[in-house]
């Protein structure tokens, strides 16, 4: 039998709100790529859900090439969860200047922006940030990290 593997485009490209989540949550805890690991049980607390339930999830993202996962010592980001993490950063800040120049109140276009952000594509959000005179800033005066770049702190839209 022909064992047939999933190319990590294809993986990646299955991404939810829930996996963007997790992956925003390592980040905050400290689970940078080659950083400390970050444990289930710290992870469990900051997502509110149960250590199997973080397990489960876990072992998806470190499939997907996301996660580093060491059974004694926890969780980190890979350098392929950190580039999704920033893209996906980068989106929810542009797309959160466009709803909040077009009127949509703060609280909405924060909610819309973590759903569009996963499903919107690179290069319409190039666009869209063109649009806008490729803002740095969210509303909230937050960096918005552009695609390329390392996260450094935890003062940026979306996190």
């Amino acid at each position: 039998m022909t064992s047939y593997s999933i190319p990590r485009e294809t993986r990646r490209s299955r991404l939810t709100q829930r996996n963007i989540d997790y992956l925003r949550s390592v980040y905050k805890l400290g689970g940078k790529p080659g950083g400390c690991k970050v444990r289930i049980s710290d992870l469990s607390k900051s997502l509110g859900v149960s250590a199997s339930t973080v397990s489960i999830m876990v072992r998806r993202l470190e499939f997907k090439g996301l996660l580093d996962v060491e059974d004694n010592t926890g969780v980190c980001l890979t350098r392929e969860g950190m580039k999704v993490l920033v893209e996906h950063l980068w989106k929810h800040g542009i797309i959160e200047v466009a709803l909040l120049r077009a009127g949509v109140d703060e609280a909405t276009a924060k909610e819309v922006a973590d759903n569009m952000s996963t499903c919107m594509d690179s290069g319409t959000t190039e666009k869209l940030a063109k649009a806008l005179g490729n803002p740095d800033r969210c509303p909230h005066g937050k960096r918005i990290p552009y695609p390329g770049e390392d996260l450094i702190g935890y003062d940026y839209c979306g996190l």
